[in-house]
């Protein structure tokens, strides 16, 4: 092992035969390095020397120059892996579900320390609470990606009562006035008859199976109820309509992400969607696939003839697309009022549809307490 070794300037003449190297002359010293075998020897010749253990020099020095280095990595250590529980964003995952409601209840899950915002329960508790408390909704809960919280919310729509297997009670309930034509009620009571006028909000098939004698037990109820719908619809479309799709052309690049660290979006496309795929996940690091596909504006401009065609496929497509039963059609559409401007032509039909009014509403269960039973 070697020393380094510091004795005063008057006991040079102690150094002859022994084995000295990288001699430093100081004020009123001098210092050297040497092995344990002469640092024996110095020290029954002389009574004032000092010994410094060069290995544990040589750490302390290190050390010192590359503490800041050290502390910076350990800082920037923490901040990768507190990325994984601190929360940078709460968004919904489809825009036209937002709900203020919602949004604030899970806040009530969080809590912030400084800069940080973390939830204080697991996405379990948070979920069960959601589901209990915004019970209207067909499914709503949330899960984390990296340092987001997204919420995913499915409302109840056209298509819903016709889930049998749903065990969420309530009733269905005209959402337009009409002219009842003919049912198909699977499960619930039916409260209408063919050829009656109903207006909006008016129950159709009730769930309480126990309507009839003055109970109350509901269930979910089943069925269709198509009514004829007489109503005014407006239509505008752009005289030079612009659209963005897809070119065809791709292009992929493979990479890995530590910590949910995602890398910077480089595309080589002005105008592009983006796809991600993980290919292989592990606690530390993902390999993700990235894909860019390149989009571009196409422009259109209409003719008077060509945009009332073209609104016209816009009313039979938003028709389509509610369509869940043989029976309903769409009957007659008359064009009764246009208008242009410089960008836009106005159209204005009335349009007769044969059409399943039937929406599912909820209802919150009854709870009975022990109380009011005895009572």
């Amino acid at each position: 092992m070697k020393y380094f070794v510091s004795i005063p300037k008057n006991d040079r003449q102690f150094l002859s035969g022994k084995n000295i190297k990288n001699i430093q002359l100081k004020e009123d010293t001098i210092e050297f390095e040497t092995n344990e075998k002469s640092i024996q020897r110095l020290q029954n010749e002389i009574s004032s020397i000092y010994l410094k253990n060069q290995r544990k020099e040589k750490i302390k020095k290190i050390l010192k120059k590359y503490s800041i280095a050290f502390i910076f990595f350990l800082i920037t250590l923490f901040l990768l892996m507190n990325q994984s529980f601190t929360i940078q964003s709460i968004t919904f995952r489809l825009e036209d579900t937002y709900d203020e409601k919602v949004l604030s209840h899970i806040y009530q899950y969080t809590k912030k320390i400084g800069p940080f915002l973390y939830l204080n329960s697991s996405i379990q508790t948070i979920n069960d609470s959601l589901r209990n408390e915004f019970y209207d909704y067909e499914w709503i809960g949330i899960e984390k990606k990296g340092s987001r919280i997204i919420i995913n919310i499915k409302k109840q729509d056209e298509h819903s009562f016709l889930d049998e297997e749903s065990l969420v009670p309530g009733e269905l309930v005209a959402k337009k006035d009409g002219v009842i034509r003919l049912y198909f009620v699977k499960k619930g009571i039916v409260l209408i008859k063919e050829g009656q006028s109903v207006f909006a909000g008016d129950i159709l098939v009730t769930g309480n199976v126990k309507h009839q004698i003055g109970g109350i037990e509901y269930i979910h109820p089943v069925g269709v109820v198509i009514a004829d719908i007489l109503e005014y619809q407006n239509v505008q479309v752009r005289k030079k309509l612009t659209t963005i799709k897809r070119t065809g052309k791709i292009k992929t690049e493979e990479f890995y992400s530590f910590f949910n660290h995602s890398k910077k979006i480089s595309s080589p496309f002005e105008s592009f969607d983006i796809e991600e795929k993980i290919v292989l996940n592990t606690k530390i690091f993902k390999k993700i696939k990235r894909i860019y596909y390149e989009k571009k504006e196409i422009t259109s401009t209409y003719t008077f003839d060509e945009a009332m065609v073209y609104a016209q496929s816009l009313i039979h497509k938003d028709f389509s697309s509610h369509q869940i039963h043989e029976k309903e059609e769409l009957i007659y559409m008359n064009l009764i009022q246009y208008l242009e401007d410089r960008d836009y032509y106005y159209f204005k039909y009335i349009v007769k549809k044969r059409e399943n009014i039937a929406t599912f509403q909820a209802m919150k269960p009854i709870e009975n307490s022990n109380d009011e039973e005895n009572n």
